[in-house]
């Protein structure tokens, strides 16, 4: 299947074309306040839909623990 899509990567839509290149391999985690990134890299960051959808589920989450137990439950 990675074949396929490796063959018709112009096909890909802009999203998938960006990280086509990242996903046959292990990477280092990124220090963007240790590091000097590219514009680039932070951009990737920053279309990262599904990281910003937990976040808001997790405030929601921690909220609701607040106003039923009056305190944050630890996970």
């Amino acid at each position: 299947m990675a074949a396929h899509l490796f063959k018709n990567h112009d096909k890909l839509d802009k999203e998938e074309q960006l990280e086509v290149n990242y996903r046959n391999y292990l990477q280092s985690p990124l220090q963007p306040l240790a590091d000097n990134l590219e514009s680039a890299t932070y951009e990737t960051f920053e279309n990262d839909s599904i990281k910003y959808d937990l976040y808001e589920e997790s405030m929601y989450l921690a909220m609701l623990d607040k106003k039923n137990h009056g305190k944050f439950r630890q996970t």
